[in-house]
């Protein structure tokens, strides 16, 4: 097949060359790569040079691991408010996020069908809170219902 293959279009810069200017490739119909031979020398080139790149970079680290640790611990000690009043922030995020998902879970509703929870919560009136705990009474008094049948079969 490659007797009738002169010329080939290079898939990555777009340049129609000469048959020569790719590698064979049996896996392909016609034998040859679909890249000429500079585009995949430069492909080489750039995972080459990012791989040393990486491993410069985990190498200076391992020889100066104590003065990272060193200086996150400073930087802790100068901005421990500032990190803390994060951490709160983020923490109180995640629980609404999950409060939002156990209403959802609650209502039967998918997150898909509205826009927001609490759009739907204002509308039937009361509070995100207020749901949650009217569905822990819920389940308290279930649970108790539950252990006083079991008493009652012994």
């Amino acid at each position: 097949m490659s007797d009738l293959i002169t010329q080939k279009r290079c898939a990555k810069c777009g340049v129609v060359k000469n048959i020569e200017g790719f590698s064979k490739n049996r896996s392909t119909r016609d034998g040859f790569d679909g890249r000429c031979k500079n585009c995949r020398k430069d492909f080489k080139k750039f995972f080459i040079d990012k791989d040393k790149e990486k491993k410069r970079s985990v190498q200076y680290y391992k020889e100066h691991r104590k003065n990272f640790i060193q200086h996150s611990k400073e930087y802790y000690e100068k901005h421990k408010d500032k990190i803390n009043k994060y951490k709160k922030q983020l923490g109180l995020k995640i629980r609404e996020d999950i409060a939002d998902g156990y209403v959802l879970n609650i209502l039967k509703i998918k997150k898909s069908d509205i826009p927001t929870v609490k759009e739907i919560l204002k509308e039937l009136g009361i509070t995100l809170e207020q749901l949650i705990e009217i569905k822990r009474q819920g389940i308290l008094a279930y649970r108790e219902r539950k252990a006083n049948a079991k008493q009652c079969r012994c």
